[in-house]
């Protein structure tokens, strides 16, 4: 059965900032109105057009459970229309759009803003140790002051050693593995070297920093809080700089600090509709129609493998009319899953028919109607969005220019 196109109508985001620096400051909350609120501007919808609110979310905050229908409520979006949270880790994202597209194509809302994640990953917290958190327990349950000065004495120094939440949210549960060590498992796997790994960051810092340098992509960011740029890339990165990095994964790895992703605050946010209309008005100028998401499901410790097969889906969907399609969206987290893709990964069929491909990790600007599209390949450092830790979603595009 041929699906309906989900027509974007515009996307808009805040800056990407490095944990702990220019945005650590704002509430997930907060980043996520900033982005409702300019793209539906930008896409020229009132609020009360906006039928429901799909949002991508990992580290939830514990006062924002629901985060997407606090966004919305914020974002001033009338407090009759529905609004859920989606998680699929790195996913997240894409899994927003891949609801708003179902929700759009069953008929159940006309309006949909989605198409990203909110994640403030400065204000993920440390957590107490469950030894701890029953002794403050027993503390809290304990009547006498004998009572009391007993349960203290059961507190040990080692007790106080807090976990690092955001490292627990980046660890599979399953394989035991986090992000790094799964990319140390696929560089070996794809016999993909130290250098291959350098090389390919380098060239990711290079064209980030050269696109932020002419303002590439300020049409699609929101300032916010005095800041109206991305402060992941790094100018004037050198490969000398690269080698001197030691391996912080595996004593004899070869994933760095610069040769994958930090971790970032930041939103992005988009409004999408059905293809042909938009609340009675025919949609000629949208930034790009969706037609396919693909995801695909593999073993934990080989993640990085899924965005082949999904690649493959792709192809295999698009075989009689793949000379259409204008942008293929690949997401990946740590270069050493990034830095095999154009060698290693079978997506000839695309770059056979003239398709670009993405491989970066962040998710395709929005481009301004007064401003060609054009694809560029972004690496891993700086733009990290969440491992999906066994899901992968990849999306097709098709048209003048993409979403």
């Amino acid at each position: 059965m041929k699906t309906k196109p989900l027509a974007i109508l515009s996307g808009m985001r805040t800056p990407f900032c490095k944990a702990s620096s220019a945005l650590a400051d704002v509430h997930a909350v907060d980043l996520g109105v900033a982005a409702v609120k300019a793209a539906l501007e930008k896409a020229n919808v009132e609020v009360n057009g906006v039928d429901e609110v799909v949002m991508g979310d990992v580290s939830g905050p514990a006062d924002s459970a629901n985060i997407a229908r606090v966004i919305a409520l914020k974002a001033g979006i009338p407090h009759d229309r529905i609004a859920h949270t989606v998680n699929r880790n790195c996913a997240s994202g894409m899994e927003s759009i891949l609801s708003a597209w179902q929700i759009l194509s069953e008929g159940l809302a006309k309006t949909v803003v989605a198409g990203g994640g909110t994640e403030s990953m400065s204000s993920i917290p440390l957590l107490v140790r469950p030894e701890l958190a029953k002794l403050l327990m027993e503390l809290g349950r304990s009547k006498s002051m004998l009572s009391k000065f007993k349960t203290v004495a059961k507190f040990r120094p080692r007790h106080f050693k807090p976990v690092v939440g955001v490292m627990l949210g980046l660890t599979d549960p399953y394989s035991g593995l986090n992000m790094g060590q799964t990319a140390e498992v696929l560089a070996r796997e794809f016999a993909i070297s130290r250098e291959d790994q350098d090389l390919y960051a380098l060239e990711s810092h290079a064209k980030a920093a050269a696109a932020r340098e002419r303002c590439f992509l300020s049409g699609e960011i929101v300032p916010l809080n005095g800041v109206e740029k991305d402060n992941g890339p790094r100018d004037g990165q050198s490969i000398a700089a690269l080698k001197k990095l030691r391996p912080i994964f595996e004593l004899d790895g070869t994933v760095t600090a610069g040769n994958s992703c930090p971790l970032t605050d930041g939103r992005r946010g988009g409004c999408g509709a059905g293809q042909r209309r938009h609340r009675g008005r025919a949609i000629r100028e949208a930034a790009g129609l969706c037609h396919q998401l693909h995801d695909r499901g593999l073993r934990s410790v080989t993640n990085g493998t899924r965005s082949r097969l999904c690649h493959s889906q792709t192809a295999d969907a698009n075989r009689a009319e793949s000379t259409q399609l204008r942008f293929v969206r690949n997401q990946r987290s740590v270069c050493g899953s990034g830095a095999g893709l154009p060698d290693r990964v079978r997506i000839r069929h695309f770059r056979h028919k003239g398709i670009r491909v993405n491989q970066g990790t962040r998710k395709c600007p929005a481009r301004s109607a007064e401003r060609p599209w054009r694809s560029h390949r972004v690496g891993t450092p700086g733009w990290h969005d969440r491992d999906s830790h066994g899901d992968h979603v990849t999306a097709s595009f098709k048209g003048k220019r993409t979403a």
